[in-house]
């Protein structure tokens, strides 16, 4: 058995494409696994773009007692353009998942940059249109079995096997987490 710890290129399926990535923040600072970056509900103060590392966005029910992953985000997506935007609170809590490197621009500084920069602008109007096509795919999702649902996000979170027998990966997630994803119960995924 080959041991391989997680590299941040193993979240290629969670990351934006390098020339669709937002420049303009400043420079991104390391941040352990478990970090909260902005807590639901809170006020949009700032706006983090993910430069290296896995992020939760977490979903409190209205009961206050469960929460759900509803995304994962990785290299070079923006958390909190939307709250930010609309000047409303956090919609979902931001942790990292993983150690990371994440930059953090005040809401103000990013409306302004929105205003001022065409190049910056464009770029965080196409990331938030991806954001809304992800969220339509994973409405979609609903229609696979949780068994599907599983093997597409083993498949977005560990490597392509580069011709090793066997190849052996930490996942950056709990059982419980996974089977949030999928969408099942954490004792029916084994």
């Amino acid at each position: 058995i080959a041991a391989s710890p997680l590299r941040h290129e193993e979240f290629e399926h969670f990351s934006v494409p390098m020339p669709q990535r937002v420049t303009g923040f400043p420079a991104p600072r390391l941040c352990g696994a478990g970090r909260i970056l902005c807590r639901q509900g809170d006020p949009a103060e700032s706006v983090f773009r993910v430069e290296r590392g896995l992020v939760k966005l977490i979903r409190a029910n209205p009961d206050g007692e469960s929460e759900r992953i509803v995304a994962l985000r990785a290299d070079g997506w923006v958390i909190g353009a939307a709250a930010a935007i609309a000047n409303e609170p956090w919609v979902a809590s931001a942790v990292s998942a993983v150690p990371s490197r994440v930059a953090q621009l005040p809401a103000a500084e990013f409306r302004r940059l929105l205003a001022e920069d065409r190049t910056f602008s464009s770029r965080i109007q196409r990331l938030l249109a991806r954001e809304v096509s992800l969220g339509l795919e994973q409405l979609g999702e609903d229609v696979h079995s949780a068994r599907e649902r599983l093997e597409h996000l083993l498949q977005a979170l560990v490597p392509v096997n580069d011709g090793q027998a066997v190849v052996r990966n930490d996942l950056p997630l709990k059982q419980w987490e996974i089977a949030q994803l999928v969408g099942v119960r954490p004792q029916y995924l084994s």
